[in-house]
């Protein structure tokens, strides 16, 4: 799917379009520069419908005279709000609009932005709302193809002040590289496991390398791996047919000198996971397809590199394999040797992830970067805590877990970082190993798991965002998001890049 993204410094009133949107601030009148008879009209078609203006909410008002849209959609940005909080009420009430116009077949929208300062930004996630909350997989469906042709929005345009234009359109162009990383991740992840197996995702990163000359990609098959020492994800990878593949990727940014900075993204990429012997029971296994979520946002992110153009040399590494039961799957109380020397011993071969990613944080650790950022669909217990709309954010050094939060904040991609108490430690020792790759006790399983994973991070900055949440909704909501794959990661990430 594309939408173009347009400016313009029409009047709103004259803006011809399915739907006009006009944020509007509580307890204030329209923020839009509209004549008084349109505007008495809105006041009070506002009041019939209760609508205040309060955070996030709308209200659609049809007919009203003198404006040339077909519909008007107001949408409520709180009062005294942060400018932040106002782009998310900005994307998910342009989302909500969008969404309810779909089965009218609308194709054009008009969104007037406030003359604010950094009006950019609510363009910005005003667009985002549109794009993101009209995305439909329909891949494997003629009649869902069908629909998504008929209704799918073709074009937003953002009414700025003239002095905003030019800003206003930088910012949608990088606004439109993010969101095609986003759905390309979302892509990946809703398609079946019989579909998106690990050579499905070589072939990904191969499309992406080939796709600019600062872009290269090493790939390690299964035997190359094991020469390579991957031994711990390779033990996860021994009870499937399916061959593993390590990936990994490299972005040399223009001018890169010896001082550039170096960032790794790994991504946990189990393409499928039965939880192996260990075996998940029903109602949890039906969406293991999506255990590659973090792999998703990696390529997401490396697809549009070369369009962003960071000032930063970036990597993308991903161990790709599925997690599956046979006659040579490994086994609970197994113990193996992961790639920086320590041993694991298993004690649940559904704690599978955190092995394959000891070997690609070792490896990662191994080209000493100045920050190594793992993202992936890690833990339950992150999501009973956390629900399914805020990622658990860990990490060694306090200096890059803020640079996250700070980008977290411009994308509305919710971190809540968490403590990893060293008390908590023992928690994952052996009698015989040096770890076990789970915890003694039920309780705390997201921070036990990252607590392992830091035994194989090094001494580099190193920051873990478990994503078993966010990257994969079984919910509605907010409403930007529909069930399923969501990008999570991707703008956040790019946001991360492009300030770093």
């Amino acid at each position: 799917m594309s939408i173009s993204l347009n400016v313009a410094t029409d009047r709103p009133h004259r803006a011809a379009a399915d739907g006009l949107v006009i944020p509007v601030a509580a307890g204030r009148e329209v923020l839009a520069k509209l004549p008084a008879a349109v505007v008495r009209q809105l006041v009070t078609e506002s009041k019939k419908r209760d609508f205040t203006g309060a955070w996030a909410s709308t209200a659609l008002i049809d007919d009203v005279k003198g404006v040339a849209a077909g519909l008007v959609a107001l949408v409520g940005v709180g009062k005294n709000e942060p400018l932040a909080r106002q782009a998310e009420a900005l994307r998910r009430g342009v989302s909500s609009v969008a969404q309810e116009l779909r089965p009218q077949a609308a194709k054009q929208l008009v969104v007037t932005v406030p003359e604010v300062e950094q009006a950019s930004q609510l363009a910005a996630a005003a667009a985002e709302g549109a794009w993101i909350g009209t995305y439909r997989f329909s891949a494997y469906s003629k009649k869902l193809g069908e629909q998504q042709r008929k209704q799918a929005l073709r074009k937003v345009t953002l009414l700025v002040g003239k002095e905003a234009a030019s800003e206003t359109r930088s910012a949608l162009r990088s606004a439109s590289q993010a969101l095609a990383g986003a759905e390309l991740a979302r892509d990946l992840v809703n398609r079946p496991a019989n579909d998106m197996s690990p050579a499905h995702l070589l072939a990904v990163a191969k499309d992406i390398a080939k796709q600019s000359d600062r872009i290269s990609l090493k790939t390690f098959n299964r035997a190359q791996a094991q020469q390579a020492g991957f031994s711990a994800y390779l033990a996860v990878a021994q009870g499937s047919e399916t061959e593993p593949y390590v990936m990994h990727l490299t972005y040399e940014p223009e001018g890169r000198t010896a001082e550039t900075k170096k960032v790794f993204l790994v991504g946990k990429g189990i393409t499928f996971d039965s939880g192996g012997i260990n075996l998940k029971p029903t109602g949890y296994i039906e969406t293991m397809k999506a255990d590659m979520g973090g792999a998703a946002t990696v390529l997401g992110v490396f697809s549009v590199l070369a369009k962003v153009k960071p000032d930063v040399e970036v990597h993308g590494l991903i161990g790709a394999c599925e997690n599956m039961v046979s006659g040579k799957a490994y086994r609970p109380g197994d113990v193996i040797r992961a790639k920086n020397g320590k041993t694991i011993e298993i004690g649940n071969t559904d704690a599978e992830g955190r092995v394959t990613l000891a070997d690609m944080l070792s490896y990662a650790a191994e080209h000493q970067p100045n920050a190594v950022i793992d993202l992936a669909t890690l833990t339950g217990a992150a999501v009973v805590g956390l629900g399914e709309n805020v990622a658990a954010l860990f990490g060694n050094n306090d200096e890059l877990k803020e640079q996250l939060e700070v980008a977290s904040t411009a994308t509305s991609e919710q971190l809540a970082a968490l403590p990893m108490p060293p008390e908590y430690r023992p928690l994952i020792d052996s009698p015989i190993a040096d770890v076990n790759n789970s915890g003694s006790v039920r309780w705390g399983g997201a921070i036990t798991a990252a607590l392992f994973l830091q035994e194989f991070a090094g001494d580099v900055p190193w920051v873990h965002l478990d994503i078993a949440g966010p990257a994969y909704h079984e919910a509605h909501y907010p409403p930007y998001n529909q069930k399923g794959a969501t990008g999570f990661g991707v703008r956040l990430l790019l946001e991360y890049l492009k300030t770093t």
